[in-house]
């Protein structure tokens, strides 16, 4: 096999973590149907309160339970590294490569695993965060990420009236999510 069309270290991790994560899904959707049936939620989580009389129903919640838990500790630390390599280039893009900083690197993660951690304990019930999830995130990366890579413009392609357009659309896009979220939040409370 040639040099070139041998795949990078990191693209084979990720391909392997994603059908991992592919199969444990499948696993979690088609056991999660196999025993709550017609009755499953859609948060299958909410479903486990529920416990089988049966000892196929207790293997079935058993393995649904043990594949989330492996999903969970195969997905996570892949989120997290591209989190933390975004957030370290939003934060320090002037200083030299995270993996060169074992300091910054073990900082960053644990400050990344503390702030998921505090807000994990802190939300009552995950379909709250999801509602405000839901109606910001395609507002920031359809119009507020995107604007702001017009207005940092490192390589000065942009012109005025693409900055000033931006700062439009980055208004109007803030303006409905603060909508979205005072909608959730009536709905909400």
């Amino acid at each position: 096999m040639s040099e070139l069309s041998r795949p990078s270290d990191m693209r084979y991790v990720v391909r392997v973590s994603l059908a991992i994560c592919v199969a444990i899904y499948f696993s979690i959707g088609f056991f999660g149907y196999m025993l709550f049936g017609d009755s499953i939620m859609a948060d299958i989580l909410v479903n486990f309160d529920q416990n089988s009389d049966s000892a196929v129903g207790r293997l079935i919640n058993g393995t649904v339970r043990l594949s989330y838990a492996m999903h969970m500790s195969l997905v996570f630390p892949v989120i997290n590294f591209s989190l933390r390599a975004n957030i370290d280039e939003l934060l320090f893009a002037k200083k030299h490569v995270l993996a060169e900083d074992n300091s910054r690197f073990t900082i960053l993660t644990c400050v990344l695993l503390a702030v998921t951690y505090i807000i994990t304990i802190v939300l009552p019930n995950i379909w709250y965060f999801f509602q405000f999830l839901g109606s910001t995130t395609v507002v920031c990366l359809s119009f507020i990420f995107s604007g702001a890579i017009v207005l940092g413009d490192v390589h000065g392609i942009s012109t005025g009236k693409d900055k000033a357009m931006t700062i439009l659309v980055i208004m109007l896009a803030i303006l409905t999510s603060i909508i979205a979220i005072a909608t959730n939040l009536w709905l909400v409370g």
